[in-house]
């Protein structure tokens, strides 16, 4: 297979709960879900209490590193996505497992277990898609 084709980029569809995290993203900030009490974090974000012991939940800025978990290839994508790109769950460094896109690489060079850095795509309202690429 070849590189992922390059990937529009469309706003995200934002609610009340997911508004702090694309603003974060606005600024350049990638946030993760986090306990305050049993300091577990999570994906997604958008929680008020902790999915691991029921405490309050906060956002906190992650590294942006993290591995890849499982990965996909989309052979055939529907307007306006491209024939071939890769859908993936990348395990943050900070612990949780998200969906995401994984960009900028050969197909054929995916290895389960390498590591990944945020390469975050822009969109037209200047909020930030998490997609990830290697790390360079």
């Amino acid at each position: 297979m070849t590189e992922s084709a390059a990937l529009p980029a469309p706003d995200p569809v934002i609610v009340p709960e997911s508004t702090a995290f694309w603003d974060g993203t606005r600024q350049g900030e990638f946030l993760v879900g986090a306990c305050t009490a049993c300091d577990e974090w999570f994906w997604p974000p958008t929680r008020d209490a902790c999915p691991h012991c029921g405490a309050d939940a906060e956002l906190r800025a992650a590294s942006g590193l993290g591995t890849l978990y499982s990965w996909t290839a989309v052979a055939r994508g529907s307007a306006p996505y491209p024939n071939g790109y890769v859908v993936a769950y990348v395990q943050l460094a900070e612990g949780p497992t998200m969906l995401t896109n994984v960009v900028g690489i050969p197909m054929d060079d995916l290895q389960i277990g390498m590591e990944l850095t945020l390469r975050p795509a822009v969109t037209p309202s200047g909020v930030a898609l998490p997609r990830f690429g290697p790390v360079s």
